[in-house]
């Protein structure tokens, strides 16, 4: 793995701890730019920032396709998924849709069993 680290040359704290950044990643790979290079090509929305890019995730293989779909578009999934349950704070398994989903069905068996309580036919 290769680390992008993203900073602002407008930042004096920032630009206090490039040093220290540098002696603590001694022997890591990565690479120091400002968000003035690249901030537009990443989307970058803020600084400091850091990209991470996987040697799982670039050459030839993710062409491959795994149950009649390409590799490549497998990881990405799977990528987003866990970006998902990191921001949103969800178990291993849990994605925000499917607790969604949950949410509405216990409020749709709640109204209706307060509807049957009523007398209502709910076939």
């Amino acid at each position: 793995m290769k680390i992008l680290i993203v900073y602002s040359q407008h930042s004096a704290q920032e630009l206090d701890l490039l040093p220290e950044i540098q002696d603590e990643l001694y022997g890591v790979p990565h690479i120091i730019k400002t968000v003035e290079e690249v901030g537009e090509t990443y989307g970058i929305r803020a600084t400091p920032a850091i990209i991470l890019i996987r040697d799982d995730l670039q050459g030839e293989e993710l062409l491959v396709r795994e149950s009649g779909k390409l590799k490549l578009v497998g990881r990405i999934l799977e990528q987003l998924q866990d970006e998902e349950r990191y921001l949103y704070g969800k178990g291993d398994k849990e994605r925000v849709d499917e607790y969604i989903n949950r949410e509405v069905m216990r409020k749709f068996d709640k109204v209706k069993k307060q509807l049957m309580d009523l007398g209502v036919d709910i076939s």
